[in-house]
């Protein structure tokens, strides 16, 4: 495996194949909208929402902190998060 970043190992290893399903359980809003496609927020147990991710890849961890689309994103699942 080529030489990772460590904020992109993770990414690296999940998305090595298309159509391929990882649930990932993470606190952290950002690291969510950077890892996923697709976020889902859940309160008490039942899916609160559902957030598609519509970022290109790859997506380098620097690049898109500074994204507008990444904190658009980043803010509507933090609004979700507060709510539930």
């Amino acid at each position: 495996m080529p030489e990772v970043p460590p904020e992109n190992l993770l990414q690296a290893r999940l998305h090595p194949l298309p159509c391929s399903v990882y649930p990932l359980v993470t606190h952290d809003v950002p690291e969510a909208v950077f890892l996923a496609n697709k976020v889902v927020v859940l309160s008490k147990g039942h899916v609160l929402k559902e957030v598609d991710i519509p970022l290109k890849r790859p997506r380098i961890w620097d690049d898109l902190v500074e994204d507008d689309a990444f904190k658009t994103l980043s803010n509507q699942v933090l609004q979700l998060v507060r709510q539930a």
